[in-house]
């Protein structure tokens, strides 16, 4: 450094200046020192610092590349180039730099919490764990410190210590809103899923804006089934990043669960608009909102495009056995609808054609409808956290003809699985209600009410018409012994009840408003729907609005499916929803000899109701347009006799009709597969097969 009188006020005045936060007036008076002394490490470094001040991090790299030349033993000026060097994305030159500041200060704290994050981020997550810990021997007081140090001890799995860490960076600051948010995270991991909620709320609470937390908050609470304050965290993310189609699709999809329609349609339009444009979106969500039979094709394929080009699991070359081998893979072999639709299927297939494996995607307890399916099955294997590589291999080394995709785009599914291609033939059927826009499933199980020859260009797959309803269904179930009557039930007496066991999130606005106008012209009668804690509230105020007593909707409490199906008969009516219609439930209303009154639609899950309706035989219950299926609703009040004789004519098909024919079913879809595999072994391309009523053997 200069002896010189006037250097020496120059860098007097220029460090000054620095100290004051005059940024302008120090970097004029830093470069005046420099044109006195141009190797001057005091003003090199200082420059270096006001060009990252401005954001200028190459020409702050550029000077204090220069300064530690012009001081080599200075480790500030070393810690200040790896900060450039950082925000250069050049990391191991960053990471240099902090070791030669160390080498140099062995004490340097932040030196160590620097490298200690580059380590990090290079996944060097053992070293970045010691210098952390160096850091923090140093300088015990830091909150930063101490929640970088829970952040890579989640990254190593000990989720208690890291927990810890962070408590004890909140203890430092309790401000510090990160640290409550990587405490939540920590505490998800360690099941603490309340404790979890309540930090990533905290952390949105002290930050606003904090969009990751606003998530994290609604992810947990919607494990919990806490839709409500879910929907509130989504919407506040949202409102942070309205283009986030994911939360977007949260917003629409737990609104419709509780049946918070004010502003519904519009979120609506914004996920349809979102698809059009390319966005991915779950395909599920938009099975029950305003869609076309193309948007949700278009969204199907979306969802999966990623795994188009997934190499193949190699494959030997078939067997031609006596025995096709099929392989039924599902995440619902649970208390599950699938688990008790497929096992009949399963236990009825004929064993000296077929040989019937289950694979299972998601754990579960033993449970009667798992138990069903594991005795059903030739063979059953768990491939729950086994990854898709491994997954198809074993698929692959069973022998597989035909893989039954039981999932879709439902919960738990893995198309990734089927991307591998571990059965030369591979099946959408049951699990999903439309196509799944997939080039790796070659099929599509339906029937002729689901999807006539005109609609085969909304499938992907090759359809598969069956003759009757593509679901299975078997008069063999388990009903508990004891049926309560009306006044047990909190129902009237005599008057009309009619009901809708559908799940909240296909009632619509549109058809709740018509059955307003059937309970408004029947005033004695009730509408008898599912308790839902979060949606009864709802539903009630939307009957007031319409000028109804929102006594006359009566909720019934969650039970055992036994139960609930000894307490369905008290039911005269069922009313169908529109666009996303009755599966199950409506199979299980007409089980119980309660008719259905369904609206045919343009989709796959509008025409559910139809297809069972035709398999009894009982046409006069599909209506063709919402304004048909109010009409029909209203006679059906107004003329008690004729509603009286649909129920006489369901009891006495109930027993003959081929909806709930299990063995006709299975003979039916054994017949699709045998022509499915002989064009296989033909080495003919998918096409499509309708199965003739009569054809099976």
């Amino acid at each position: 450094m200069s002896a010189d009188p006037i250097f020496q006020r120059a860098l007097a005045l220029a460090l000054e200046r620095h100290r004051a936060g005059d940024l302008a007036g120090a970097e004029s008076e830093f470069n005046n020192v420099l044109a006195l002394a141009p190797h001057d490490p005091v003003a090199l470094h200082h420059l270096g610092i006001l060009a990252l001040q401005r954001g200028d991090p190459a020409g702050a790299a550029a000077l204090l590349e220069r300064a530690v030349v012009a001081a080599p033993d200075d480790p500030g000026a070393h810690f200040n180039l790896g900060l450039a060097r950082r925000s250069l994305g050049r990391l191991d030159a960053a990471a240099e730099s902090y070791r030669r500041a160390l080498a140099i200060n062995p004490d340097f704290a932040d030196a160590h919490l620097n490298l200690g994050n580059l380590q990090r981020l290079q996944n060097q997550t053992e070293h970045a764990l010691a210098s952390y810990q160096r850091a923090l021997r140093l300088n015990p007081g830091n909150a930063g410190t101490h929640n970088n140090l829970g952040s890579v001890l989640q990254d190593l799995g000990r989720w208690a210590d890291a927990a810890a860490a962070h408590r004890r960076a909140i203890e430092l600051n309790p401000r510090h809103a990160g640290a409550h948010f990587n405490l939540g995270n920590a505490l998800a991991r360690l099941r603490r899923i309340d404790d979890a909620i309540a930090s990533f709320q905290h952390a949105a609470t002290l930050d606003p804006g904090y969009r990751q937390a606003h998530l994290r908050a609604a992810e947990m609470l919607v494990t919990l089934r806490r839709f409500a304050p879910a929907l509130a965290a989504y919407e506040c993310a949202l409102a942070l990043q309205p283009d986030d189609v994911a939360a977007l699709d949260q917003v629409v999809h737990i609104r419709q669960m509780l049946c918070a329609w004010t502003g519904l349609e519009e979120y609506q339009a914004r996920l349809g608009a979102a698809v059009d444009a390319g966005a991915p979106v779950r395909p599920f969500t938009l099975l029950s909102m305003p869609s076309s039979p193309a948007q949700q094709q278009t969204c199907a394929r979306r969802w999966i495009a990623d795994l188009a080009g997934t190499p193949p699991v190699d494959r030997p070359r078939a067997s031609g056995g006596d025995r096709l081998c099929i392989g039924y893979v599902s995440s619902d072999y649970r208390e599950h609808p699938v688990a008790y639709m497929v096992a009949p299927v399963f236990a009825q297939h004929d064993r000296r054609r077929f040989r019937v494996l289950g694979f299972s995607l998601g754990p579960a307890p033993p449970s009667p409808g798992r138990q069903q399916v594991v005795a059903a099955c030739d063979g059953f294997t768990e491939l729950t956290g086994v990854p898709d590589d491994e997954a198809a291999t074993r698929i692959v080394e069973a022998g597989i003809d035909i893989l039954v995709d039981l999932n879709g785009h439902t919960g738990g599914a893995r198309p990734g699985l089927f991307a591998r291609r571990p059965a030369p033939i591979q099946v959408n059927w049951l699990g999903y209600p439309g196509t799944l826009g997939a080039p790796f499933v070659d099929y599509a199980v339906v029937d002729r009410a689901i999807a006539a020859s005109e609609d085969d260009r909304w499938f992907d797959e090759q359809v598969v018409r069956l003759p009757w309803c593509y679901q299975p269904n078997h008069l063999e179930r388990a009903v508990a012994a004891s049926r309560p009557t009306r006044a047990a039930l909190g129902l009237p007496e005599r008057a009309p009840v009619l009901c809708c066991f559908n799940a909240s999130y296909k009632i619509t606005p549109a058809f709740f408003a018509i059955w307003m106008r059937l309970l408004a012209a029947a005033p004695d009668s009730v509408l008898w729907l599912l308790h839902h804690d979060d949606t009864n509230a709802n539903l009630r105020a939307a009957a007031a609005a319409q000028h109804v007593d929102p006594k006359r909707l009566i909720f019934a409490p969650s039970v055992p499916l036994a139960e609930h199906l000894a307490r369905q008969p008290a039911a005269d009516l069922f009313l169908d929803t529109l666009p996303y219609g009755a599966h199950t439930t409506g199979r299980d209303a007409l089980w119980c000899g309660v008719p259905l009154l369904t609206c045919r639609g343009a989709t796959f899950p509008s025409r559910v109701g139809a297809s069972m309706l035709g398999a009894l035989e009982l046409a006069e219950l599909i209506a063709s347009t919402p304004d048909d299926y109010e009409a029909r609703a209203l006679a059906l009040l107004r003329e008690p006799a004729r509603l009286r004789a649909l129920r006489d004519r369901l009891a006495a098909r109930r027993a003959t009709a081929p909806l709930f024919d299990i063995a006709r079913f299975t003979r039916d879809l054994e017949t699709a597969y045998e022509q499915m595999a002989a064009r296989h072994r033909a080495g003919s391309p998918p096409a499509p097969i309708e199965v003739a009523r009569g054809d099976a053997g």
